[in-house]
């Protein structure tokens, strides 16, 4: 069935981990499934932004690696076999919905641009909406200009594939 491969890039904008804030810091959650994501055995690596102090870098690997419980990760952790080591890089963080862009040190980045008309090259705009999604509620749909991460265990690119953005709520138990 061939490789399934993804990830996300996200700016906490106002978040919290027991007492620790995390407002304002970044991380980056990419992972690669030998088959169907819910077959499991994954490889995943995270790349958390390298001004954060080792409480709120310890508070992201809990909760990211499921350890925290809470919804999305407590399920994708369930289905990853190898965790690279975490890895602190610098950050570039631009959200602009579908003109959003990130970068994750050497690892990892992201250009995201509007879908197109492949007949006229005009944008097209779309939304996704998942009343009980448990990723995100609502996402705009656009199109990845680039999208690679570069690591050991995990080394793939997908330029000119379906991409979204959307503004979430991941609450930990």
């Amino acid at each position: 069935m061939g490789y399934c491969e993804g990830g996300y890039g996200v700016n906490i904008t106002d978040g919290v981990y027991g007492s620790i804030k995390l407002d304002g810091l970044k991380y980056a959650w990419l992972a690669r499934w030998p088959g169907q994501i819910h077959e499991g055995r994954g490889t995943a690596g995270i790349y958390i932004d390298e001004n954060a102090t080792k409480e709120q870098r310890d508070a992201l690997v809990r909760i990211l690696t499921g350890r925290a419980g809470g919804l999305p990760w407590t399920i994708f952790a369930a289905t990853i076999d190898t965790w690279l080591e975490p890895k602190f890089v610098p950050f570039e963080w631009k959200f602009d919905g579908v003109h959003s862009s990130f970068k994750a040190g050497p690892f990892t980045h992201a250009s995201l641009e509007p879908m197109r008309n492949p007949v006229t090259g005009d944008e097209s705009a779309a939304k996704l909406v998942l009343p009980k999604g448990f990723v995100f509620k609502e996402a705009e749909i656009g199109s990845s200009r680039s999208f690679a991460v570069v690591d050991k265990g995990l080394r793939y690119a997908y330029p000119g594939k379906a991409a979204s953005v959307a503004i979430v709520r991941h609450p930990t138990k």
